[in-house]
């Protein structure tokens, strides 16, 4: 495809020009190297082609975004293949996560000058609690991975200011509010007249 010039913009490439674009981007960047300025090739080819800037950019992201997507793709399949082969796998996860709902903390038997009291064999002897916060983050976990988390209630508040609104405008809106309030609602309100009085 020969650059054109052209005084009118276009405003989508051709099949054509999108190969162009993809051809000529890598013909200058290889051969420019660390010297290869984007924004001017980017008006050179644009300019040429008789098109926004934009089209060409948006050629070059989306054949860049592919390859990323596909080298994201490659990279997590090979992490896959890596964890699996060492048994790091969902099910040993699950596991892990189901073992530590029985969490337990061994605290050291003491006497009273905080000595440990050492069993037959000359170890400490060691007496297992409940562990509760790891119980709690454990079945957290858990509530997470089946999506049986309750929803949340999120509350929005703010304050509206009218600038600039004279107190007409403002007796307008109020007004057209409450007729919006009484049609969705079918609320007895009084009319705005009333409500001064």
């Amino acid at each position: 495809m020969a650059i054109l010039s052209s005084e009118k913009k276009r405003a989508r490439l051709s099949a054509e020009d999108r190969a162009f674009v993809l051809q000529a981007f890598e013909a200058d960047h290889t051969a420019d190297g660390a010297r290869f300025n984007f924004e001017s090739w980017v008006e050179r080819i644009a300019s040429g082609l008789g098109v926004d800037e934009k089209l060409v950019r948006y050629e070059i992201a989306q054949k860049n975004r592919i390859a990323q997507a596909q080298r994201t793709a490659a990279a997590r399949t090979f992490a896959m293949e890596e964890a699996d082969i060492v048994g790091a796998c969902q099910m040993e996860a699950l596991i892990t996560l189901r073992e530590s709902l029985q969490a337990v903390k061994h605290i050291p038997v003491v006497d009273k000058d905080k000595m440990p009291i050492l069993n037959e064999s000359g170890e400490p002897q060691f007496f297992a609690v409940p562990y509760n916060a790891t119980r709690v983050l454990a079945a957290c976990a858990l509530l997470d991975v089946h999506g049986a988390k309750a929803p949340k209630k999120v509350e929005i508040s703010g304050d509206v200011t009218f600038t600039n609104t004279t107190e007409l405008e403002l007796k307008l809106e109020l007004q057209h509010a409450l007729a919006t309030l009484q049609k969705v609602y079918d609320l007895d309100v009084k009319p705005m007249e009333q409500i001064e009085s």
